[in-house]
């Protein structure tokens, strides 16, 4: 029942698009340009935060390596009496 109601949405919604883009005051030209346009912005957005998204997971990886790096011992033969 869920994906028929999600189905039921996204059909309405690219309906919706098309009969948005049929009346639109702008030529065929000017609209392409404008979906281009907000395209690439939204594309560029997109980049920015998976590539600050990535600084951070690298960051986070790096601290973790260095804390646990602190807090084991310099060897596992070092308790170890022979």
């Amino acid at each position: 029942m869920k994906t028929d109601n999600l189905f039921t949405f996204l059909g309405g919604v690219l309906v919706g698009a098309a009969v948005a883009i049929l009346f639109a005051p702008d030529s065929g030209d000017e609209t392409r340009r404008k979906i281009k346009d907000t395209f690439d912005r939204e594309y560029q957005g997109l980049k920015d935060k998976i590539n600050s998204l990535e600084s951070r997971a690298r960051a986070a990886a790096d601290a973790y390596t260095s804390a646990k790096a602190q807090s084991a011992p310099a060897s596992l033969n070092d308790n170890i009496d022979e």
